[in-house]
This record gives C-alpha cells, structure tokens and sequence, in this order.
C-alpha cells in the first residue's frame, strides 16, 4: 500500500512540477493584466511537428477584467496569421491560458529560431482591458 501512495505522490508533484515550468517569457503588464507566453511543439513527441504559441495572462486587478487582442504573426515580412479578435473574461486575482481558454495558436513555424530573425514576428494588435461589470 505505501508503494502505491509513494507512486501517486510522485505522479501529482510530477504534474505540478511540470506545469509550473511553461510560460517563462513575459510582456510588459497593460492595465493589471500580466501576459506571459511560451512556444510549445502542438504534438510534444514529434519534433517535426509546427509550433504553437500559449498564452497565460493573469489579472492582478480586484475586479473581474475583459481582455480584447488579436493576434498577428509574420513570416518573411509577409502577413501570415491573422488569428481575429479574441476576448477573455479574467476573474479578479486569477488566470487563464491555453487551449482552454483560446489562448492557443498554432503556427507553420517548426523552429523557434525562425522568429528570431529580422523579417519574422509575432505581435499582439488592439490590446485592451477593460472592467467587466458581469461574471466570468
């Protein structure tokens, strides 16, 4: 029986462990709200697969947020992605992220090292926050 606890605990502090490593890269905070991001393989074993690109963004305010964006990459100065206007209702002191949320885009890019170069990027358009006066 304490083989099978030993197990489960190192199974759950496993699963904490590794979603607490994800969004390292930040923006700057607009209006309470802070965006992190990370690019992630959209299939984790295969290295050939695209990129895509998760946000978190977590409302610092002490009200509920309504958080607008779109956003847009480019890929060798060409518009590439238009991902259309987004909105995401952020309770007040919480966060939200990923596919759950929206906050998950998929990009053809296979290589992080693409956005470094001069001629491709990713931005966020038309970002704004605005107070919520219904619930999330």
């Amino acid at each position: 029986m304490k083989k099978y606890i030993l197990i489960f605990g190192l199974v759950i502090f496993s699963y904490q462990s590794f979603s607490q490593l994800c969004y390292k890269n930040e923006l700057p905070a607009i209006d309470g709200v802070e965006i992190k991001y990370r690019f992630f393989r959209a299939k984790f074993f295969d290295k050939n697969s695209p990129l895509s690109l998760r946000f978190k963004f977590e409302n610092t305010n002490d009200y509920d947020v309504k958080v607008k964006f779109e956003l847009i990459y480019y890929l060798n100065i060409m518009d590439i992605y238009e991902s259309g206007m987004i909105e995401v209702c952020i309770p007040e002191n919480k966060t939200r992220k990923g596919r759950r949320h929206g906050l998950y885009f998929e990009t053809i890019v296979k290589d992080v090292e693409e956005f470094e170069k001069e001629d491709n990027w990713w931005e966020l358009e038309n970002f704004s926050v605005e107070k919520n006066e219904e619930d999330c």
